[in-house]
């Protein structure tokens, strides 16, 4: 498990930038958020981007061709190399594949990478 904390100004740049680098190292990702806004306003974040990320959400009628998943909840019937809960924390699922990103702090685990002023290091909350 690996917990990601940036400032939300920074948010949905930099989980473009982890998506990307796994969708580069052929990952499966699905990224959970908590409700329909937070998908749409990722979707709609991922495709305005300069590069290109193809992906879908769970409304999507071809969702099982699809290697990057935006969705409010598990889907039980696809698996996925990794798994990122967007604002969020569950215990549903505890393996190193999993990413929590800017959970309430009191939900970290495992690594805990902060971003401060566009720089990355390990730490501690």
């Amino acid at each position: 498990m690996i917990t990601y904390f940036c400032s939300p100004d920074h948010s949905v740049k930099n989980i473009f930038e982890l998506v990307y680098k796994l969708y580069k190292h052929d990952r499966s990702i699905l990224l959970i958020v908590k409700n329909e806004e937070d998908m749409n306003m990722l979707n709609d974040a991922f495709w305005k981007s300069r590069r290109f990320l193809p992906h879908g959400d769970e409304n999507d009628p071809n969702l099982q061709d699809q290697t990057i998943v935006i969705s409010t909840k598990k889907i039980e019937n696809m698996k996925f190399d990794t798994y990122i809960y967007f604002h969020h924390a569950s215990d549903s699922y505890e393996s190193v594949e999993n990413i929590l990103w800017n959970p309430p702090r009191s939900e970290a685990k495992g690594k805990i990478w902060q971003e401060e002023n566009g720089k990355w290091s390990l730490g501690k909350i």
